[in-house]
This record gives structure tokens, C-alpha cells and sequence, in this order.
């Protein structure tokens, strides 16, 4: 599998989009990236693939759930400043 800028940043605006003290958990957001791709038709395993990439490179970080049954994600520091720069290259592009 390759690395996707287009779903890393499609998988962050998602978090955001989510954003809470408690997170999003992790199943809730393969789903939603799945049912919102842009008819590009990322299967469950490239959405995993890319979750596990954004988790890796720090954008992401994945922790148990209050219940501690499910894992929640939440948006790091990092993962902000990746979704501004990334605005800020696509508004520099219109």
C-alpha cells in the first residue's frame, strides 16, 4: 500500500470534524472515512493503513476508551499543524 496525502488530511479533517474530550473511536473512524472517501473507494484496509500511518508520524494518537473496551482517537499538536499547512498550501493554490 502507498502513503496518501489526500486520505491522511481527509482522516485529520475527520478528527477535527469529531473533536471532544473523548475523542472518536477508532472503529467510528475507518466508517466514517470509508462512507465519506469522495468516491475514491478506500476500502477498510487503506483507511486502517492510513489510521495507522497518521498514528505512526505522531498526527494522531490512539488511547483507551474510558470504558476501557474500545481505543479513541484524538487529534495531537501535530496533526494541527499539519491540517493548517495543508489549508494553507491548498488556499495558496485557488
Amino acid at each position: 500500500m502507498k502513503r496518501d496525502q489526500k486520505y491522511v488530511k481527509h482522516l485529520l479533517d475527520l478528527v477535527q470534524a469529531e473533536a471532544s474530550l473523548d475523542g472518536i473511536t477508532k472503529e467510528r473512524l475507518v466508517q466514517r472515512f470509508v462512507d465519506t472517501d469522495g468516491g475514491h473507494g478506500v476500502t477498510q484496509q487503506e483507511a486502517r493503513y492510513t489510521l495507522s500511518l497518521a498514528i505512526d508520524a505522531g498526527f494522531l494518537k490512539a488511547v483507551k476508551a474510558t470504558n476501557m473496551l474500545e481505543l479513541v482517537v484524538q487529534l495531537t499538536w501535530a496533526g494541527h499543524d499539519y491540517i493548517d499547512e495543508a489549508n494553507a498550501k491548498i488556499k495558496g493554490q485557488s
